[in-house]
């Protein structure tokens, strides 16, 4: 399947090398702007009970990242977080897998998986009679 980009990303990283998200977003600094990408529609949401957080998960499919200011290419990690540009308003997704698809050609993509968590109920609650 080819890729059809129905958005842009910018992709943030901490300059923390743990295994671990920060909770300040603070820390991260943009490495790549106008990405070009298509999110899914959610493959999964799930609301934590006795609490107000949901977690949505969404297939991405991105283009490659451009170089580094040494020429070097980036790769997409598990720590990236993406803000979609069309909706920065929205908490950021957190990358949980990326690997790169036709890798040598120019059809050469990242494919993987992001989350998003939110803390706030954005769903219509159910209205009582």
């Amino acid at each position: 399947m080819l890729p059809i980009w129905s958005t842009t990303l910018t992709v943030l990283r901490s300059p923390q090398p743990d295994d671990a998200w920060p909770d300040d977003e603070s820390v991260y600094t943009a490495i790549a702007t106008g990405v070009r990408a298509h999110l899914s529609s959610p493959a999964r949401l799930v609301a934590v009970a006795g609490d107000q957080r949901s977690e949505m998960t969404v297939t991405l499919l991105m283009e490659l990242l451009p170089d580094d200011a040494g020429g070097n290419p980036q790769n997409l990690t598990h720590l990236d977080l993406l803000r979609d540009e069309s909706y920065p308003e929205l908490a950021p997704l957190r990358v949980t897998w990326a690997t790169p698809r036709f890798p040598g050609t120019s059809l050469e993509h990242w494919r993987g998986e992001a989350v998003r968590l939110e803390f706030e109920q954005q769903f219509d609650q159910p209205k009582e009679s």
